[in-house]
């Protein structure tokens, strides 16, 4: 894909999404991400590179919007470009279960929170080109 029809679709899937200026703020990421946000980063990232020639996949479990499962795949393409492993990401889009009383006050609070949006993720998979890359699972894990 030559850099400008990149860019065209990029600003399509802005404009499809409703952020028409998302990429002022994603070029931009380190001016508006907290000290937290860039230290989850750079740990994944160094986590990550821990993997580099060990055969296997990566599994994410929960993976909400798929901003860690993005930022594995692409980063996983940058240190192996040639490797075939596979990101399994796997999530409900629906939030948190119901939680049962043991689970505590905080866990009570929380249900229905943590919606995905399924559709947002598969088109920035294909407006990235990872659909040989990710595998998405919808559903409840453990079934």
């Amino acid at each position: 894909m030559k850099k400008n029809d990149f860019l065209g679709k990029r600003n399509e899937f802005a404009q499809e999404i409703g952020f028409s200026n998302l990429y002022d703020y994603i070029d931009h990421f380190s001016l508006f991400a907290g000290v937290h946000t860039i230290g989850n980063k750079l740990w994944t990232y160094e986590l990550l590179k821990q993997t580099v020639g060990i055969p296997g996949d990566i599994y994410e479990f929960g993976c909400w919007k798929g901003a860690n499962l993005m930022f594995l795949a692409k980063v996983n393409s940058l240190l192996e470009p040639s490797s075939s492993k596979i990101i399994y990401g796997f999530d409900n889009f629906s939030g948190l279960p119901k939680p049962v009383r043991k689970d505590g006050d905080f866990a009570l609070s929380q249900e229905g929170k943590y919606c995905g949006d399924e559709l947002n993720l598969r088109a920035a998979i294909e407006l990235f080109g990872m659909k040989s890359k990710i595998k998405l699972f919808v559903g409840d894990a453990l079934e």
